[in-house]
């Protein structure tokens, strides 16, 4: 018997000594409540501006519009989901879910063969306008805060009169007061040369005389008066609550919270590059045949990389309520920009290969992402939707040569509907259910595949979706 209660003695004493395991419940209902609230407010504030370009033919939509229309290659026994997306109602047809669903195909019935043939119009999305907006799935992957508990256990909530004035709380980014709804002024877009200045730079007109120019912004594309009710207190996931939240901000250790916000935006489509060719038979299929110094093709021009289905997107990494770096999707590679706070922009950091071989001749990524306001500007390239930070044309791969065209054709302001989905919050999910647990190919499988350029085809396999995705800024530790 004693040597039992000895026993007992040394687990007990050895437990005492064992690190504690943090977890988010520490916080109580009403804490992480309001940690959920407010990562979906930094979400919002920190949504970015799109251009798409000038001469786009592919436009985003949401996802229900598009698998309104799609077969899946596994069937599921099961009635389609209807999905009520506020400006049209969709029928989901049942998909399969999980790891069973790696090998299926979301098909287009069209025959992508025929070059004279109209894709259908599905395909081509919508374009963003003042009636619809496509949506942006924002999903938030958090790291759980270190605990901090009140005396009854949930989490301590302070008030400050000063910070009421503001959406944001302690170590946010200020929205200028003069922005603040209430204010007389208003502003337009400022039609500068794709540079943005930073919001400390923003001066308002001194005088009648002074050249205004320099100072337009515009109400819609700056987050100011007329947008202000975006970045309310909104519930998590329930983007059609445009009721006016409590102006008064509640505190959580929010220096002490790190958690990545990642940006998707969905294309029923994806437009591949030209690519010159030579011919060799059935057997042998095309060979790449370098340009001259024009860029001129002698032998035959083919439109390589279509594919049903894209996913693009851009992650910002927060600490706090405060960004600290972020990463622009381009294809299969992309770039990173860590968080300038006394310039308030992004500067370029890192590239980023995530499939295949690095490029031979890296691509010459623009140093800086402007913002408006707390917005980072981001330009989708014609056709192929990737993400860049500037207007132009960016070369990103010279065997064979492949090119983005990027410039300001129209705004996507992404924050005028997004769908949050927070990883820490499963109810958020509730809307996008039908889907959601689909791992499988968001296309038509490949075609036309040459062996000699590599296996590249004329029409790729879709991409895979969110779920299968990599998290761009993991937490540097487990979570518990």
């Amino acid at each position: 018997m004693m040597l039992k209660l000895v026993v007992v003695e040394v687990v007990v004493f050895l437990a005492t000594l064992a690190p504690s395991t943090h977890s988010s419940t520490h916080y109580g209902a009403r804490g992480r409540a309001q940690i959920a609230r407010e990562r979906a407010q930094i979400a919002r504030q920190w949504a970015p501006l799109v251009w798409l370009h000038p001469e786009e033919e592919f436009y985003p939509d949401s996802v229900p519009a598009f698998l309104a229309h799609i077969t899946p290659s596994i069937k599921v026994d099961g009635d389609g989901v209807e999905v009520d997306e506020g400006v049209a109602t969709f029928i989901v047809p049942p998909l399969p879910m999980g790891g069973g669903s790696h090998e299926s195909f979301l098909n287009v019935n069209h025959n992508f063969e025929c070059g004279v043939c109209s894709l259908p119009r599905f395909l081509h999305g919508r374009q963003p306008d003042e009636h619809y907006v496509p949506p942006v799935y924002t999903v938030i992957h958090s790291c759980d805060p270190p605990p901090y508990r009140s005396r009854d256990g949930e989490l301590e909530v302070e008030r400050s009169s000063e910070d009421s004035e503001y959406p944001m709380f302690e170590d946010a980014q200020r929205i200028p007061k003069e922005l603040q709804p209430g204010s007389e002024e208003d502003y337009e877009y400022l039609q500068a040369e794709d540079t943005f200045p930073a919001s400390s730079e923003i001066q308002q007109p001194s005088s009648e005389g002074e050249s205004e120019d320099r100072f337009h912004m515009s109400r819609e594309l700056w987050p100011g008066k007329e947008d202000y009710s975006e970045y309310e207190d909104l519930e998590p996931g329930n983007e059609t609550n445009q009721h006016r939240a409590t102006r008064t901000p509640l505190r959580t250790p929010a220096e002490q919270h790190t958690f990545t916000v990642t940006y998707w935006m969905f294309y029923p489509y994806n437009r591949g590059k030209p690519v010159c060719s030579v011919n060799l038979g059935y057997f042998l299929g095309r060979l790449f045949k370098p340009r001259d110094k024009r860029g001129g093709c002698h032998g035959e021009e083919v439109i390589m990389g279509d594919h049903v289905g894209e996913w693009e997107h851009v992650s910002i990494q927060f600490k706090g309520s405060t960004p600290t770096q972020m990463y622009v999707s381009t294809h299969t590679f992309g770039a990173y920009y860590t968080y300038d706070h006394q310039q308030g922009h992004f500067v370029y950091s890192d590239e980023d290969v995530r499939e295949g071989l690095p490029l031979p001749i890296p691509p010459q990524y623009p140093r800086t992402v402007h913002l408006v306001g707390t917005r980072p500007v981001l330009y989708s390239s014609k056709g192929s939707h990737g993400l860049w930070a500037a207007a132009g044309v960016h070369h990103y791969s010279w065997i064979p040569l492949l090119l983005d065209e990027t410039g300001k054709g129209t705004p996507w302001k992404t924050w005028k509907n997004m769908h949050i989905i927070d990883l820490k919050e499963p109810e958020t999910l509730t809307h996008h259910r039908s889907w959601w647990g689909y791992e499988g190919r968001w296309g038509n499988p490949s075609e036309r595949c040459h062996l000699l350029m590599g296996t590249q085809c004329e029409m790729n396999q879709g991409p895979t979706g969110i779920p299968r995705k990599r998290i761009i800024f993991p937490c540097s530790h487990p979570n518990p």
